[in-house]
């Protein structure tokens, strides 16, 4: 019965005289194990300013202490929800710098998730402990 280190030696003999032997046969590496580089050897990419292919755009809900935008649609509505400083959470819509603060009736929180092209947009309202869907 082998055991597992004289598996191993076998393997790397075997590799030790296949490789050259392919190589004296006149076969080519292959293109994938010739392009390889190593980290250390790979030069560093050239980097462009992020400003150049994005818009980073803040957005802030006045007085809150956590803002979070959850989608955004193709129309530029960005959809999502603030928390203000007694922990409620308050849907919000952001369109072109104008924030909108959303809260269903009677409820002490408010998340809207994403929105259609359309302007549907899904949410959940309630407490903490019972939640609603919303559309």
């Amino acid at each position: 019965m082998k055991t597992q280190a004289s598996k191993a030696l076998g393997l790397a003999i075997a590799a030790a005289v296949l490789v050259p032997a392919f190589v004296l046969a006149g076969a080519t590496v292959p293109p994938q194990v010739r392009q390889r580089v190593l980290p250390q050897q790979a030069k560093p990419a050239l980097v462009s300013p992020a400003s150049a292919q994005y818009r980073f755009v803040t957005i802030d809900a006045p007085e809150a202490i956590l803002t979070a935008p959850y989608g955004v649609n193709n129309t530029g509505l960005v959809t999502g929800y603030y928390q203000d400083a007694s922990g409620n959470l308050h849907g919000l819509l952001w369109r072109n710098g104008a924030l909108k603060t959303l809260d269903n009736p009677g409820s002490l929180d408010t998340l809207l998730g994403d929105s259609s092209d359309l302007g549907m947009v899904i949410g959940n309202h309630g407490d903490a402990t019972l939640e609603h869907a919303a559309m």
